[in-house]
């Protein structure tokens, strides 16, 4: 009697591995199998401000800091250049806390923008970042540093506060470039929390894309069902593991 109980549970634990298995292949195909699977992006997504996206190690070059005062400017000790366009009437930004920033970003030509290169309202959403983190470039950080919610900022960053001597944004933006940016700035969060609340949004996105999918929610239920219900009432419906 006891040979065929352990051979049966054996068995069942076998499908429910196969099970797993199945889900976790439904689960990285889905975007390409499912017509209506459109899967919501995490908060901290790759953006052309990131240093990340620069194509090779960034080294200052100097050309920025002696650049002059277009008209209409700010221009900052570091070489940064930023116009309003709307001054912001709510929070400001605070360190350590993240922000929510929608932008479009031009190469640029003593000022005079050339070609676009990233659009933040043509993906769709706005993109967001620890202040103090380190992870975007110098003159884009510095120039949202001193908006307001709701305020809108033209910023030149001379190559020496953005990419350096190397190409970035998949080629996009040469090497020794200035760029701009048109930027408004939508949201903040508070001090020293914007680390753990992008991280806690992106598991909470993460996970509703993941079960959007219904191949992969239909799976998942499946071995959910076969992993917590009794055996006895599989039996009883007359199936067999």
């Amino acid at each position: 009697d006891f040979a065929p109980a352990a051979s049966s549970s054996v068995t069942r634990r076998i499908n429910m591995k196969v099970a797993a298995v199945l889900v976790a292949a439904c689960a990285s195909a889905s975007a390409f199998v499912v017509p209506d699977f459109r899967p919501r992006v995490v908060a901290s997504r790759s953006a052309a401000v990131l240093k990340s996206e620069a194509t090779g190690t960034t080294e200052p070059s100097a050309v920025g800091i002696e650049t002059p005062v277009l008209e209409g400017f700010t221009k900052t000790d570091s070489g940064l250049q930023y116009k309003d366009l709307t001054v912001g009437s709510g929070d400001n930004p605070k360190e350590g806390g993240w922000v929510s920033v929608h932008y479009t970003g031009f190469t640029s030509t003593n000022g005079v923008p050339q070609s676009e290169f990233d659009n933040s309202r043509t993906r769709g959403y706005p993109f967001k970042f620890v202040i103090g983190d380190g992870r975007v470039i110098k003159g884009w950080e510095e120039g949202i540093r001193g908006m307001a919610v709701g305020g809108t900022r033209k910023l030149i960053i001379p190559a020496e506060l953005a990419y350096g001597n190397v190409t970035a944004a998949g080629g996009k933006i040469p090497a020794d470039s200035e760029i701009q940016f048109e930027c408004e700035l939508m949201d903040v969060g508070r001090e020293g929390t914007g680390t753990v609340e992008i991280l806690a949004e992106n598991a909470k996105i993460s996970f509703a894309n993941t079960f959007e999918n219904k191949f992969f929610t239909a799976f998942f239920t499946i071995w959910l069902v076969s992993f917590l219900a009794p055996r006895g009432f599989f039996e009883a419906n007359g199936i067999h593991f």
